[in-house]
């Protein structure tokens, strides 16, 4: 159901965005945790309509500004791409047939999920919000939106990455234990100690910055010198929110804030553009942005603060 509680205003959303993505409805949906606006990107001819939810908690992504969900909406078009939305279908249904093969009593509600279109068939099972959770906790983005003519949500699933995708790289978990240990199971985003079953080994230098040449094997032979100069330790949650503002960063060209405060220790803003936006290369524009390296981030605005008051 459209809801009347919004963070944002569709009309200065609008006014933000390029001509090849429209916005016309905003929604709520309070069980979700989500905030969503009706989208429609345009890729030459093709069209592709949808609901993005530029706020969902239990994914990390939290924008609660017109010009934040402008920047998500423009950093993520190009996986609503004719060709992207083919290849991503293809993976997908790879997937199922392979790795989740064993989930066969979900298997049905993702089949039909994979329209891409709102879907409200339940199948006559009694447990379908537990298959939908199941879809969710797989990483898939899903939403749902009120269908007044009906009384019924009906479900959306949008063709973003999973947060357990296969990446470019893999980390052994040997390397994310070394890690935690290293950094006394310390969450860098929170600050806080946590269960080493919450965090994760968090590439400083992000895929979204990378070409072909950039990736290469981790070794679980590693020293803790090189762990520590390419990884933070971070939880799902803050992985997940850095991944969206680097994606973000790549696309607007425009460097994020974290926790509401505007401060690079090298650089500005606007990304420099002296240094290439992607490729091994890249990573020199990322140095002095706080998602890059937060713990060193922490560190260079504490000297700064104490420096302005001393």
């Amino acid at each position: 159901m459209p809801s009347k509680s919004m963070t944002i205003s569709l009309e200065k959303l609008s006014k933000l965005l390029p001509k090849d993505i429209k916005v016309t409805q905003l929604y709520i949906h309070t069980k979700l945790k989500q905030e969503i606006v009706e989208t429609t990107f345009i890729d030459g001819s093709f069209k592709f309509h949808t609901y993005v939810p530029y706020i969902d908690i239990n994914k990390g992504v939290n924008n609660n500004t017109e010009e934040q969900v402008a920047n998500y909406l423009r950093s993520i078009k190009h996986y609503f791409a004719k060709e992207a939305i083919k290849k991503w279908k293809t993976e997908q249904k790879k997937e199922w047939e392979t790795k989740y093969k064993k989930r066969g009593e979900t298997k049905p509600f993702f089949d039909k999920l994979l329209s891409l279109k709102l879907e409200e068939e339940t199948f006559g099972n009694p447990n379908y919000a537990s298959r939908l959770r199941d879809i969710r906790k797989l990483g898939y983005t899903l939403t749902a939106i009120h269908n007044p003519q009906t009384g019924n949500y009906a479900r959306i699933m949008l063709p973003l990455p999973t947060h357990i995708e296969s990446k470019y790289e893999t980390v052994p978990k040997s390397v994310t234990q070394t890690l935690a240990r290293l950094k006394r199971y310390i969450e860098a985003y929170s600050g806080e100690r946590m269960n080493e079953k919450f965090l994760l080994a968090d590439h400083k230098f992000p895929e979204s910055r990378w070409d072909e040449n950039t990736p290469k094997e981790n070794s679980a032979n590693m020293t803790d010198e090189e762990i520590l100069q390419k990884f933070q330790l971070l939880d799902n949650a803050s992985n997940l929110r850095k991944k969206q503002m680097c994606e973000s960063c790549a696309g607007s060209g425009e460097r994020p804030s974290i926790y509401g405060l505007t401060f690079f220790y090298k650089g500005k803003i606007k990304w420099d553009k002296k240094i290439p936006t992607r490729g091994k290369e890249a990573e020199k524009g990322c140095i002095g942005c706080p998602w890059y390296d937060i713990e060193e981030w922490k560190k260079q605005f504490n000297k700064r603060f104490k420096k302005e008051f001393e």
